[in-house]
């Protein structure tokens, strides 16, 4: 059984910055975040990242 759908909430109640969301002005954080979260814990793994061009 599943949940019944509730109506969408208007996407203006966020007032989120749609432009520079969608410029990618905002999607590198998470490495930051998790760099500092390594470095809190004093770990110093080998990683790997993978890079997608938008155009």
């Amino acid at each position: 059984m599943t949940a019944p759908r509730r109506p969408r909430l208007d996407p203006e109640i966020f007032n989120l910055p749609v432009e520079k969301m969608r410029a990618g002005y905002y999607s590198d954080k998470y490495f930051v975040r998790a760099r500092d979260v390594l470095r809190a814990d004093r770990a110093s793994p080998i990683v790997t990242v993978q890079v997608f061009n938008k155009h």
